[in-house]
């Protein structure tokens, strides 16, 4: 855990001085494209980011199951081919397909952590991880650690 930690916060001061050197890159406001993880959602992406601060949002259905996701965003650090970020996930889920359930249950799930951009011309890939709850509605909270994905084509 201290190793992550550590390696997170070198990651970090390098992106900074990326951004020190760099600040000069096109920008996208808006987002279209695919999400998955379990505290942004699975499902449909939209994202809307007109300066550092954006939100995301994920909305997904199959058969009788429904998610919602949404997620702000913070970008600490620009460059011409990587962002640095913070994000905060929250979501929602109903039905028995997502959670392998007999009957239809609910979850709710919110995470704070870090996340990286790669973008080439109008394409993003997100990748984000941190620290999650998750709140079953049959049990008590759960705590771990999430691993978060998109992939979107940027609009201006």
């Amino acid at each position: 855990m201290k190793r992550i930690i550590i390696i997170l916060v070198f990651l970090a001061v390098g992106f900074l001085n990326i951004y020190a050197q760099n600040t000069d890159t096109l920008h996208y406001k808006h987002g279209v494209g695919f999400a998955a993880g379990r505290s942004t959602g699975l499902g449909i992406a939209y994202l809307y980011q007109p300066e550092n601060l954006g939100i995301q949002v994920v909305i997904g259905a199959y058969d009788d199951d429904f998610n919602i996701g949404l997620s702000p965003m913070y970008i600490l650090a620009r460059d011409e081919m990587i962002n640095l970020f913070i994000y905060s996930g929250n979501s929602a889920y109903y039905g028995e397909k997502f959670f392998y359930s007999p009957s239809p249950d609910w979850r709710i799930a919110n995470s704070f952590g870090v996340g990286f951009e790669a973008h080439q011309k109008q394409f993003s890939f997100n990748i984000m991880g941190g620290i999650a709850s998750y709140y079953w509605q049959h049990s008590d909270w759960e705590y771990g650690f999430t691993l978060e994905a998109s992939l979107l084509y940027r609009l201006h």
